[in-house]
């Protein structure tokens, strides 16, 4: 009898790691699409596209976070707020990778996306990062915190 009790608060504790895990992961997702919305549709809207790009740098996500503009090779076209001198070099990372897909996708579900688990950003700060493909402007507007931020 014991052991069915062990057996099953084991079972009931991993489930709820799980649990907390999956909303933990949804939580941010939300975090990161709400700063991403706003810009999209402000560029969007904008005549001067190159102004807004530069006005990304200006935006604070947070102490160490970042809104940045990509093409679909993960060219950085917009200057980094923490890492000035780095416009024009080109990401390698899991969110680079999502948003050459993305460039590639053919539906609107398809052209957005989120890396929740932790990577090396081209800071070399361990981040989690959302971004939003815009067709028309062949960019990508995207957000990078630390995990702890989130």
């Amino acid at each position: 009898m014991l052991l069915l009790a062990a057996v099953l608060l084991v079972g009931l504790g991993a489930w709820t790691y799980y649990a907390v895990e999956r909303s933990l992961r949804e939580i941010r997702a939300n975090t990161l699409g709400t700063e991403l919305e706003a810009e999209v549709r402000a560029l969007r809207a904008s005549v001067n596209s190159q102004a807004s790009l530069e006005a990304l740098r200006e935006i604070a996500i947070g102490e160490r976070g970042e809104l940045f503009a990509v093409d679909r090779n993960g060219t950085l076209l917009s200057e980094s707020r923490l890492a000035p001198g780095q416009k024009n070099s080109v990401l390698r990372s899991h969110l680079a990778e999502g948003v050459a897909a993305s460039a590639s996708a053919a539906d609107a579900a398809g052209r957005r996306g989120a890396v929740l688990e932790p990577y090396l950003n081209h800071r070399g700060e361990e981040v989690i990062g959302a971004w939003r493909w815009i067709p028309e402007k062949q960019i990508a507007i995207a957000v990078e915190m630390p995990e702890a931020q989130a």
